[in-house]
């Protein structure tokens, strides 16, 4: 029952559908979902958490007049809400928590770098499962300033009594940038909600119809090989073909996620080996000699791309090596997942093949 249940879960989302719906939601549709649902979360303070996130939304709202065309108003955007449906059964080992945290952390991997805030609630029947995922777009600062201070200097022009600048004429500097506020009794102002970042990270963010389907798409397609992958990790057990990159002590941050991100793909090549592995031992295709020797060409040319600096892909030299620009980075090793997805999957289809061949004698 579990495994068709995935099955058909698998097989019905593989086309288009409404499997995945997002919407921006404010303050009442927030308070009512916390106190109307049962929420789950890999943060255990989450309750805190989200206070502050409602407390500097608060004090930051901004002043929506503009009409849009549907004749509704621009609300204040308090969180973002993405509705994902999920199979009614998983398989034992796996749990919702886990499973939605990985789709998270690939679809975006701001959402793990950044730490940002998410809860969620399910809705489990017989024949319909849905998961409603809350995220916020803030992350909250990790050594956070006690104390308000000022953005930018202040020049003042005592003659005209008038804000000027600093290559004027006559000015001079009331306040610069980086000192403290002080009220008027002269005390240090304190920061409101200081652990809540003043910058949002750009999240769900989409152009035009168009940009809103690739949205809903790619959120589709990140969910169907999350849960592949974590069913190939049963397949796996202690299996690790290819060996993680290391991280080393006193590294910085930048290369750190570099290694994360590469690691990723490393397990990604493990898990799927180890799925092969199992189709040929069990299912008999390691008495293909053909196979056999793909087989072992495969593992050769993914292992000759997995940990080189730099690496030609249809025709293109690519470079690896953590010391290029984060965003290049991310594409280069989104090129070479992509190439040796493609090597994997080629096997996969030449031993199709020798099956639909044996069935057919």
């Amino acid at each position: 029952m579990e495994e068709k249940t995935i099955t058909e879960w698998l097989d019905s989302t593989a086309s288009e559908g409404t499997y995945v719906e997002y919407s921006t939601i404010g303050r009442e549709e927030l308070m009512a979902f916390l106190e109307e649902r049962k929420v789950h979360s890999v943060f255990s303070n989450y309750e805190e958490l989200i206070e502050k996130q409602v407390a500097y939304k608060d004090d930051h709202l901004a002043n929506y007049r503009k009409k849009r065309a549907t004749g509704k108003t621009y609300k204040n955007i308090y969180a973002h809400r993405l509705t994902v449906m999920l199979p009614t059964v998983l398989p034992r080992g796996i749990a919702y928590a886990d499973l939605i945290r990985s789709f998270l952390y690939r679809f975006d991997i701001k959402i793990r770098e950044r730490n940002l805030l998410w809860v969620f609630s399910l809705s489990n029947s017989l024949t319909k499962c849905t998961a409603d995922i809350i995220l916020f777009s803030r992350p909250f600062r990790e050594s956070a300033d006690e104390y308000e201070r000022y953005e930018h200097d202040y020049w003042w022009n005592p003659e005209t009594e008038t804000r000027g600048h600093a290559y004027s004429e006559g000015n001079i500097r009331l306040r610069k940038r980086g000192e403290i506020k002080l009220d008027k009794d002269g005390n240090p102002i304190k920061k409101k909600h200081r652990d809540v970042s003043s910058t949002e990270c750009r999240i769900f963010k989409y152009a035009g119809v168009s940009g809103f389907k690739k949205l809903f798409s790619y959120a589709r397609e990140v969910l169907r090989e999350t849960l592949k992958n974590m069913i190939a990790d049963q397949y796996a057990g202690n299996c690790h073909y290819f060996k993680l990159v290391r991280f080393k002590k006193g590294q910085k941050k930048s290369t750190l996620y570099k290694k994360i991100l590469r690691n990723d793909i490393i397990r990604d090549m493990n898990r799927r080996l180890a799925a092969l592995f199992d189709r040929f031992s069990k299912g008999g295709l390691d008495e293909d000699e053909y196979l056999s020797v793909e087989l072992r060409r495969t593992i050769q040319k993914i292992r000759s791309r997995l940990y080189d600096k730099q690496a030609s892909i249809d025709g293109v030299t690519l470079s690896l090596g953590y010391n290029i620009q984060w965003n290049t980075y991310k594409a280069n090793m989104e090129s070479l997942r992509q190439c040796l997805d493609g090597y994997l999957n080629e096997l996969d289809a030449r031993c199709d093949v020798v099956v639909r061949e044996w069935y057919e004698l």
